[in-house]
């Protein structure tokens, strides 16, 4: 049984059950600038909003009353965030699993980089220069191709003309090869 309060002229009274509240409803007791409330946790009620169960025989006399709730705008955000949260990782996870491939050949060669920088360190007490220059100091080979023959690429480092730039005809063919491990 439920605990009904009535409020008239800012004077509450109850608690009521569910037979008594259907009593002064039946007998007229109970008008429309009444107030009613559930519990005594819940906010009071025009009288008016009661349900119609308590003029109805058929129906349970004793279920409580389901307050019908008005259109919430940040309920229905919650729930569509929710609803993505959920469905991102479902959508696409073929994405997720590319990118950390990449990112693992990325890091793999990174570390590749690395160890010929200090392979080619101890065999010559210095890392490579940033730039191979002439005279006039114009940057003519970088460091990256000092380094071939470290990353398993002497071939293409025999044939790298290090008298002349690297984008002069003779050393064009060379610059675009591509390392067979990318």
């Amino acid at each position: 049984m439920a605990d009904w309060y009535l409020k008239r002229n800012e004077q509450i009274t109850g608690p009521y059950s569910d037979q008594e509240l259907e009593d002064l409803l039946t007998t007229g007791k109970i008008t429309k600038t009444d107030l009613i409330r559930q519990g005594t946790d819940r906010q009071f009620q025009s009288a008016d909003s009661l349900p119609e169960q308590f003029s109805r025989p058929h129906e349970n006399v004793s279920s409580p009353i389901i307050a019908r709730r008005r259109f919430d705008p940040v309920n229905l955000v919650l729930v569509l965030l929710i609803a993505v949260a959920i469905l991102i990782p479902l959508l696409d996870m073929q994405f997720f699993r590319s990118s950390g491939r990449r990112r693992s050949v990325t890091k793999n060669h990174l570390k590749q980089i690395g160890l010929a920088l200090h392979i080619y360190h101890e065999q010559n007490t210095t890392f490579p220069p940033g730039a191979l220059s002439d005279s006039k100091d114009h940057p003519f080979q970088s460091w990256q191709a000092l380094i071939l023959p470290y990353l398993d690429h002497e071939s293409v480092f025999k044939q790298i003309d290090f008298q002349k730039s690297w984008d002069a005809p003779e050393n064009r063919p060379r610059s675009n090869t591509k390392s067979p491990s990318t």
